[in-house]
C-alpha cells in the first residue's frame, strides 16, 4: 500500500476530552506495508523495500495529531514491524489518540566480532529511521500528523536507533 497523496484537512476542531492522557477511542484502524522507502543493504547485496504498519483511531479525525513511531528490537539482525511490542504499544496510543507507526529497517548478518559491520548495521537502521521520519513529514496532511511533535521509541536495538537518530546529524 502507497500512501494516498489526496490531503485529509485537519483543522483542529473536534479534539476529544483527555486526548492523548487516556483512552477515549475504543477501536483501532491498522494499515499494514505502507511503503516508505527502499535502500540498498550491503550486508544481503539486496535492495530492500521499507515498509510500516499503522495504529490509529477507527474514527474520523480532524485535529492534527503526535505521532509515535516505534522501533522493534532483535539486535539489528532479526524482528519486524509485527513483532516486539508493537501492536500492544500501538493499540493502546491509537486509542489515547496518537498516530503510531511501526517500522521495518533494514537488517544486517549476525557477526558480533565485526566492529565495522555493527556499526554499519546501526547506520543503516538509523537511516531508515530517519526516512520514515521524512515520509510523515511529507505526508503530514495525508495523516493529520502534527510535524512538531514526531517521537521515536523503542525497544532494546530499536531504542538505539532512536538514540542515535536524535543525536547522528546528516554529515555524521
Amino acid at each position: 500500500v502507497l500512501a494516498s497523496t489526496e490531503a485529509k484537512s485537519p483543522a483542529q476542531t473536534g479534539v476529544p476530552p483527555g486526548i492523548f492522557q487516556d483512552t477515549v477511542f475504543h477501536s483501532v484502524k491498522l494499515t499494514s506495508d505502507i511503503v516508505y522507502g527502499s535502500n540498498f543493504n550491503h550486508f544481503f547485496d539486496t535492495e530492500d523495500t521499507l515498509t510500516l504498519d499503522t495504529y490509529e483511531p477507527d474514527t474520523a479525525l480532524d485535529y492534527k495529531r503526535p505521532l509515535l513511531i516505534y522501533c522493534h528490537g532483535g539486535g539489528f539482525t532479526s524482528g519486524d514491524k509485527t513483532t516486539d511490542k508493537a501492536k500492544v504499544f500501538g493499540d493502546y496510543f491509537s486509542k489515547c489518540g496518537y498516530l503510531v507507526a511501526s517500522i521495518n529497517y533494514r537488517l544486517m548478518k549476525d557477526n558480533l566480532l565485526d566492529t565495522i559491520d555493527n556499526y554499519q548495521g546501526v547506520y543503516q537502521a538509523t537511516q531508515d529511521a530517519k526516512s520514515a521520519v521524512r515520509f510523515f513529514k511529507q505526508y503530514a496532511n495525508n495523516y493529520c500528523v502534527d510535524t512538531n511533535a514526531i517521537f521515536l521509541i523503542g525497544t532494546s536495538a530499536g531504542a538505539s536507533i532512536c538514540l542515535t537518530a536524535a543525536y547522528w546529524n546528516q554529515p555524521e
